[in-house]
């Protein structure tokens, strides 16, 4: 998903409708390298309300489903689950910056415990939540909150640099992969016009090659299932295009659209698509 820096939120109107329910709606399609795609879709209820001179942003996730081979399909219901209806609060600064989880051990404590439902309805596959549970039980808390922030930076946009239209700057960030591991990437971000009431910017990265050459002897010298994957991931050839629309009056996140694709010859022009990730207010 998907989901401003300090600077960017400063010099931005933060004005989020105060207890008026907004709907955002995750998707991420990807396709294989057989061609097969899946969709996944998940749909968000998110509020703001008055806390002094800030603001509590409490985001509720309402549904998630998938259209997709159906291990993938399986494993990914599964997977949301334990977050289906779980609020999570955050505490946001007068110009919209996130602070800390409120109640984390409590929310925290709801995720586990759904967990533990959902893994005691599988049946014979209960043991196939063994592996998260002790994951989730140990996590440690600056982990665990950043896990729980994570739907607040995206709606946020945190990534963003101050810019005036038509200017550009240097962008550095992380990069999911096809691969289960995130790769380190550089680029660009460009303000474009504003255009009816929105602040528009494009974004463009490539895969850092040499850190994934890095990573790849990293697995090597482990060894084990790990090293089977280090030449996949020293071939890595990505390329990130990224569209992100905010609100000139309010500061909202309207969408973001993030396509990845990869660097195949075999492919026509030379690249092959991977995933695209959208980020979209459905109920202003």
């Amino acid at each position: 998903m998907i989901a401003l820096a300090a600077a960017l939120l400063a010099s931005l109107p933060f004005a989020p409708p105060i207890d008026h329910p907004l709907l955002y709606r995750q998707t991420e399609d990807r396709v294989a390298r057989d061609g097969s795609a899946a969709h996944f879709i998940m749909t968000e209820e998110v509020r703001y309300t008055r806390d002094g001179a800030g603001y509590i942003l409490t985001i509720r996730a309402l549904s998630a489903d998938a259209q997709a081979p159906e291990m993938a399909a399986k494993a990914f219901r599964a997977g949301m689950k334990p977050f289906i209806g779980i609020p999570v609060a955050v505490r946001l600064s007068a110009a919209g910056e996130p602070g800390a989880v409120i109640d984390a051990d409590a929310t925290w404590a709801h995720v586990i415990g759904s967990l533990e439902a959902v893994a005691a309805s599988a049946g014979d596959r209960k043991a196939d939540f063994d592996p998260m549970l002790a994951g989730f039980r140990t996590m440690p808390p600056a982990a665990r909150d950043a896990m729980l922030k994570a739907p607040a930076i995206a709606l946020l946009g945190l990534s963003l640099p101050p810019l005036g239209q038509g200017e550009t700057s240097a962008l550095d960030e992380s990069m999911e992969t096809p691969l289960g591991m995130a790769l380190a990437s550089h680029g660009t971000v460009h303000r474009d016009a504003d255009r009816n009431g929105a602040i528009l910017y494009t974004a463009d990265l490539a895969g850092d090659t040499n850190a994934a050459g890095r990573i790849a002897d990293q697995m090597r010298k482990a060894g084990g299932p790990a090293a089977a994957r280090a030449d996949a991931i020293a071939a890595l050839r990505l390329r990130e295009h990224r569209e992100i629309s905010l609100s000139a009056s309010s500061g909202l996140l309207l969408s973001s659209i993030s396509r990845i694709v990869a660097a195949d010859p075999a492919a026509p022009g030379g690249e092959r698509a991977l995933t695209q990730r959208g980020l979209t207010l459905v109920s202003p």
